[in-house]
């Protein structure tokens, strides 16, 4: 980009780059932009496949339907059954024991049953009532699980806290709740607050090795995708029960946090960072659907059918996947997920280490930064119709190189952040184009517009009734050219070196058109339209305008040549020109006229132009012209074709020059000619062995780029014989 073009670029990409960023500050935006990355990262979860496999380390001793069936209704399950599974376990060798149930009640009977028991029972044994009442009373297992967890020495029991009370609540923190003291002076993040704290009875309290607290809150939309390391209770951190594990894993003592970790420190030594949002919570990695680790049932263990050493050195976490307990959450990829499993994928992520982590503040923009720019300086690089092809293709890549690299590095990319940034950069691209390059191009052809044949003047002058609507059939020759590779050429200068060189370009090429007794008929872009034989009638319509471009050509390599401006060195003005009938006069308004030529041999003329793209031709004339030419002009046969979109063919022919010419070869050329439409002939005839011979000869000879082209086609139909040759290519452009 020249200069007049980088200034304007810069200021744009800055003003884009700050407003852009801001935008995904909005509060309302970045929640939505939030909820789209759930979106996105649910679909991660989804798309991968996961092997069904059984983690050994951690083993769920669950209460199932099994369990309930075997051993009666839960509810009226004595905690003996527990203390039973405890010493079982621990007989064994496991490391931790953790309960996902919350024990706030014994299992004494209340006074009611006690009455009915001692009435229904001393008429049946002779024994004092009062005696009897206090046996009863005191028929619970409490001390029995209280005996058990002291003895195991290695149990955690969860705790909860009261959500029906949205005050704070002062309440004694029992010893072995491990809490840390906040310092006021660094940073914490906004973990969830605990307003009422309540924790199991007394007897199984005190005697456990540990508590912490089991809450795992879903999302908003009711998916649970998070994990809470750590709860603000007072003055104090306290934990999750499974986070509990873990610190008794590495032996934690203190903990620190960043803007994005939790980091977590034995003597000093960090023992492992966790990644975390600004809420304190961390993102489950899951390991596929529910039952991914070893599950044992609950009254297996407690009638001792599993041998006690498989769970030698594992983490033992008991809760439920009994429907009727309602301990099922949803996640991304299961809708009945068992709750305890969640926090053994947590536990799990913790032993392997393999946390979906999060980029940091500096990371994130400096990404954010990139793709702005990237997308900026592509949109900018290319027109509308790659852009538009280019959209779905970015965003593709943008999705799923995000997926990659949450797969590979377990790294959260916040995709919906950038498919934000390529939407805004697509329109701030598109609007700043307009208001630049579409803007200025616009005012130069309307610049252009003013020019107007002096023919059609004294035409009108003479013959006023040509100012109304309508047209008369005439045959006359048109003519199109156009500049290759100008819109790549535009784009690479400044707005005023371009309006310099169309100035120059424009009125020069047009003055030969007037002058050679041509009508201009309009500008499009950089092309020149123009018509011979209209208005004013004339014989050898065909022959002029073939003069004309002939004349043009030499005139544009002049002015290109003569060009200040290096990346016009590169441009070249394709011709192309038919002859025949068309609808000539005012097709415009009653309001603004427009002198103009319509029907298939104008459409024709622009196809011929465009045509010389495909041969690498200058000149290319329909067979229509070519016979009102006569032997001082020097044409080639270059093939034969039906242009998209009609079925009737035409012989095109490259126009060379003129015979007069002081700057050919004419013998030269002549047999260069001969040689070339000897083997175009072959390839008519369907010989394509033959015309492959003779024109491989010539392109080797003259390196000719029309007969490569049709050496190319002879390959692919020499592979895929048609059924009817009749030496017509039907072409598939414009």
């Amino acid at each position: 980009m020249k200069t007049e073009k980088i200034l304007p670029f810069i200021k744009f990409y800055f003003v884009c780059l700050i407003i852009f960023l801001l935008f995904v500050q909005i509060p309302f935006i970045k929640s939505f932009l939030a909820r789209a990355d759930l979106f996105f990262n649910d679909l991660h979860f989804n798309v991968n496949q996961y092997e069904d496999k059984k983690i050994n380390d951690i083993v769920v001793v669950d209460i199932d339907e099994k369990s309930i069936t075997k051993l009666g209704r839960f509810s009226s399950w004595p905690l003996e059954y527990y203390g039973r599974v405890v010493d079982y376990v621990v007989s064994g060798g496991a490391n931790y024991i953790a309960f996902d149930i919350f024990f706030t009640e014994n299992d004494r009977l209340n006074k009611n049953i006690v009455n009915l028991y001692v009435e229904n029972l001393k008429s049946k044994i002779k024994i004092d009532s009062v005696i009897l009442e206090q046996v009863i009373s005191n028929l619970d297992t409490e001390q029995e699980f209280a005996a058990a967890l002291k003895r195991a020495n290695n149990t955690v029991l969860g705790a909860f806290d009261d959500f029906n009370v949205n005050e704070f609540v002062e309440v004694e923190l029992p010893e072995n709740l491990t809490k840390f003291k906040i310092d006021s002076t660094k940073y914490i993040p906004a973990f969830k607050r605990l307003n009422l704290p309540i924790f199991p009875i007394p007897s199984l309290a005190n005697s456990s090795y540990k508590l912490g607290f089991a809450h795992i809150s879903p999302d908003d939309d009711g998916t649970t995708r998070h994990f809470d390391t750590f709860f603000i209770y007072g003055e104090y951190l306290v934990v999750n029960f499974s986070m509990q594990c873990m610190l008794d894993y590495y032996k934690i003592d203190s903990v620190g946090f960043e803007s994005n970790t939790a980091n977590l420190f034995s003597n000093g030594n960090l023992k492992l960072k966790i990644p975390i949002d600004e809420t304190g919570k961390t993102t489950l990695n899951y390991y596929g659907k529910k039952k991914q680790f070893r599950y044992i049932s609950f009254s297996d263990v407690v009638r001792k059918r599993i041998d006690p050493s498989f769970f030698d050195g594992k983490i033992v976490l008991i809760g439920s996947s009994a429907i009727g307990l309602r301990d099922l959450k949803t996640i991304p990829i299961d809708d009945n997920y068992p709750g305890i499993e969640l926090h053994a994928t947590f536990i799990y992520n913790a032993i392997q280490n393999n946390f979906i982590g999060y980029l940091s503040d500096y990371q994130r923009y400096l990404l954010w930064i990139f793709v702005i720019t990237f997308l900026l300086l592509i949109f900018q690089r290319f027109n509308l119709i790659w852009n538009i092809i280019l959209f779905p293709v970015i965003a593709s890549i943008i999705l799923i190189g995000c997926n990659f690299i949450l797969e590979l590095y377990n790294i959260l990319m916040n995709q919906s952040y950038l498919i934000s940034f390529e939407v805004l950069a697509f329109i701030s691209v598109l609007v700043f184009k307009y208001q630049t390059e579409f803007k200025e191009k616009q005012k130069i052809k309307k610049t252009f517009a003013k020019y107007v044949s002096s023919s059609i003047i004294n035409e009108m002058l003479e013959h006023p009734e040509k100012l109304t609507m309508g047209g008369e059939v005439k045959n006359v020759t048109a003519l199109f050219s156009d500049i290759q590779n100008f819109t790549n050429i535009s784009e690479k200068i400044s707005p005023s070196e371009l309006t310099d060189f169309l100035k120059r370009y424009m009125t020069a090429l047009t003055q030969v058109v007037i002058d050679k007794g041509g009508m201009l008929d309009k500008y499009i872009g950089d092309a020149i339209v123009s018509l011979f034989g209209v208005p004013v009638n004339l014989e050898n319509h065909a022959v002029v305008a073939c003069e004309c471009v002939l004349a043009m050509k030499n005139m544009s390599q002049q002015i290109i040549a003569a060009s200040p401006n290096e990346n016009f060195k590169s441009a070249k003005t394709r011709f192309g020109l038919n002859s025949g009938v068309m609808i000539c006069g005012n097709m415009g308004s009653e309001q603004l006229f427009d002198y103009t030529g319509i029907g298939d041999n104008m459409n024709l003329a622009s196809r011929l132009e465009a045509i010389n793209k495909l041969y690498g031709t200058d000149i290319v004339i329909s067979e229509s012209t070519r016979k009102y030419l006569n032997d001082d002009f020097i044409v080639r046969e270059l093939d034969k074709v039906a242009v998209k979109g009609k079925s009737n063919s035409v012989v095109i022919f490259e126009l060379i020059g003129k015979t007069s010419d002081i700057n050919i070869n004419v013998t030269e050329i002549k047999q260069k000619i001969f040689e070339y439409e000897n083997g175009l002939q072959y390839y008519y005839l369907g010989q394509w062995d033959k015309a492959e011979e003779l024109l491989s000869q010539f392109y080797t000879k003259y390196n000719d780029t029309p007969a490569k082209v049709i050496l190319e086609r002879i390959v692919t139909l020499k592979i895929a014989k048609p059924q009817h040759w009749d030496g017509v290519y039907k072409m598939q452009t414009k």
